[in-house]
C-alpha cells in the first residue's frame, strides 16, 4: 500500500491574483487539479510512469481529501510530494508567493518546506533532526 503524503500549499499576494490561481487550478471535478498545471498528454501509454517523471507523484489529488480555505490548499498524494507541479505553478504565477509544506504519514521521512518567490524556488528546507521532522509533521497531520 502506498504511503500518503500530506501537502499544504499556501498562497500569498494580492487578492485578485490569488483568485486567478485558485480558479486556474480548479479542474472539472477537483479543487486542485495537476492536469491544469502539467497536463498528461493524450498519447501516453504509461501515464503512471509519466506522472512520476513529470509531476513527482503517481496520482492527482482527489475530491475526497482536498480542501481550500483562505488561499491554502490541503491535499494528499501517494508516495511523494508533487514538487514539479508546484514549481511549474509558481513559474506560471511569478507575482504570487507559494509555500509548499509536505510530510509523509510515516514520521521521519519524505518531509520538507519549499518557498517560491518571483516564480522560482527561494528556500528549501529538509529537516535533519527529529524535532524539525516533528514540527513539519505536526503542521501537515
Amino acid at each position: 500500500m502506498a504511503n500518503i503524503i500530506s501537502n499544504i500549499i499556501r498562497l500569498g499576494g494580492e487578492t485578485p491574483d490569488l483568485e486567478r490561481v485558485t480558479k486556474f487550478v480548479k479542474g472539472e471535478n477537483l479543487i486542485f487539479d495537476f492536469n491544469r498545471i502539467i497536463p498528461v498528454p493524450s498519447n501516453i501509454k504509461d501515464d503512471y510512469r509519466w506522472k512520476i517523471a513529470h509531476w513527482g507523484t503517481a496520482s492527482n489529488t482527489s475530491s475526497d481529501n482536498t480542501e481550500c480555505e483562505d488561499y491554502e490548499f490541503r491535499f494528499w498524494t501517494r508516495w511523494t510530494a508533487p514538487i514539479q507541479v508546484i514549481a511549474e505553478l509558481a513559474s506560471m504565477f511569478p507575482n504570487i508567493e507559494f509555500t509548499h509544506i509536505y510530510a509523509d504519514e510515516q514520521f521521519g521521512s519524505n518531509c520538507g518546506y519549499i518557498e517560491y518567490r518571483n516564480g522560482v524556488k527561494d528556500l528549501y528546507f529538509s529537516p535533519d533532526t527529529n524535532k524539525e521532522y516533528e514540527e513539519i509533521y505536526n503542521i501537515c497531520w
